[in-house]
């Protein structure tokens, strides 16, 4: 019998819940970590991904490589959890186990827009550390707005007058929001959000906080950085940005397991470089993806939402028109012939912003078609949470259900898939069904 392969991955972030996404329909056995039960409500589990939630030290972490005995172990926490990571690359060099390191990508400071005005740089002080950016604080004057996670926020109380000056924002889960009452923050001056947060939203948060300057980390383009960095420029305010720490040094391997005497240490920015590794070092296989069953059922005054309001957007909205559904439209801008069409339609509310956390509440289904992967991704945690059926128009491993091709004439509908592999398959039988329809069926 030949032996699956085995992955330890600890996770929390988006990169590492996508890789988990991209195993599901594969040979591999996968064990995830996540510190919180936050984090591991975000992650579905499946046959073959086995999830625990608990912070874990080296000790605990040598045990756990012991126990499954991973081929790997695949590091994809935040870029900040740098004690984290050394624990993981302790426990790897003492049993000798190969290490995987996913390395979010460093956020640009410089965006790809001529417009851009590189003074901002001039209004950018470096920390090392947290401690590092309290000492430069308290050297001046105003309001400080604090996006860098609410890990350190004890070390923020070191600020003078903290009480009054400093603002935050920080996840909505139960023990930050006692961590934080009990350092004494003021309640005002703490949101509890989850991201993503655009450009406008984060400009909002820090005109409202009177901020003079904003706290941050690095946390690339998956952790919005771009859109912290453009609403603190086009406020003229100081950024005080916490450096990224050092990574840990190429592993030394004295130990070894099942017979294996030497383990490597491979760092790697894109998901699809660790998954060509796994296959090519581990025997990874991804399986054909599974047969989805069609499902009629009736839409009439069910809730829909649908994010987006493109191309994809505006054909999955006509669609859905004749079922007479409750719909709701959230998206910044409409295809203008699209909004004529639904001006009047009492069926139909459209929202003209962003998506924001808890959009997706009380919504029978949801479509997730906006043209930012990231957004897109926070919609599918969010449904996920609610255990709300979404189709994810980027993803289709987050999708619970895929929006069919439909071809109707009178009472005769069909729904066409093709298990999310061939979107021009699927759209070519449509459309010679069609033909067949009008050719002979009467209304």
């Amino acid at each position: 019998m030949i032996k699956k392969p085995v992955f330890w991955i600890i996770a929390g972030t988006t990169e590492g819940r996508e890789l988990i996404d991209e195993l599901r329909l594969s040979n591999a056995e996968v064990y995830v970590s996540v510190a919180t039960d936050y984090g591991r409500e975000l992650i579905q589990p499946d046959k073959n991904i086995h999830i625990q939630a608990g912070r874990l030290n080296r000790e605990e972490m040598i045990a756990l490589i012991w126990e499954v005995k991973p081929d790997c172990v695949i590091d994809t926490t935040h870029p900040y959890a740098r004690i984290v990571t050394d624990n993981i690359c302790e426990a790897c060099r003492e049993t000798a186990t190969d290490y995987i390191r996913l390395q979010r990508e460093p956020g640009r400071l410089v965006p790809n827009d001529s417009s851009f005005d590189a003074n901002i740089l001039e209004n950018m002080i470096y920390a090392d550390n947290s401690e590092d950016a309290v000492r430069v604080l308290n050297d001046k004057t105003g309001n400080i707005f604090l996006s860098c996670g609410s890990k350190e926020i004890k070390t923020f109380t070191g600020i003078k007058d903290y009480q009054e000056r400093v603002f935050a924002r920080v996840l909505p889960m139960q023990d930050v929001m006692e961590k934080c009452e009990k350092l004494g923050f003021k309640k005002s001056n703490i949101s509890y959000m989850q991201g993503p947060f655009s450009k406008e939203l984060n400009i909002a948060m820090l005109k409202a906080s009177q901020a003079r300057f904003l706290v941050t980390k690095d946390s690339g383009e998956t952790g919005g950085f771009q859109e912290k960095i453009e609403a603190a420029r086009e406020l003229g305010i100081t950024v005080v940005l916490i450096r990224r720490p050092e990574q840990p040094e190429t592993l030394e391997h004295p130990g070894k397991i099942d017979e294996k005497e030497d383990a490597q240490q491979c760092t790697f920015c894109s998901q699809e470089q660790i998954l060509q590794k796994l296959a090519r070092d581990y025997s990874l296989e991804k399986h054909s993806n599974q047969l989805w069953f069609p499902l009629f059922v009736p839409l009439q005054n069910k809730k829909i939402v649908v994010f987006g309001g493109g191309k994809i957007a505006t054909r999955r909205i006509r669609t859905l028109l004749p079922f007479n559904a409750d719909m709701i439209v959230i998206t910044p801008e409409l295809v203008p012939e699209l909004k004529q069409e639904l001006a009047g339609n009492e069926k139909v509310t459209l929202f003209c912003r962003k998506y924001q956390e808890g959009d997706c509440n009380g919504a029978d289904l949801v479509l997730a078609v906006t043209n930012e992967t990231q957004v897109n991704r926070q919609i599918a945690e969010e449904c996920t949470r609610y255990g709300i059926p979404v189709s994810v128009a980027d993803r289709k491993e987050l999708c619970t259900f895929y929006f069919p091709a439909v071809v109707r004439k009178g009472n005769v509908v069909i729904g066409l898939t093709a298990s999310g592999e061939d979107h021009t398959k699927a759209k070519k039988t449509a459309e010679k069904l069609r033909l067949y329809m009008n050719e002979h069926l009467d209304e």
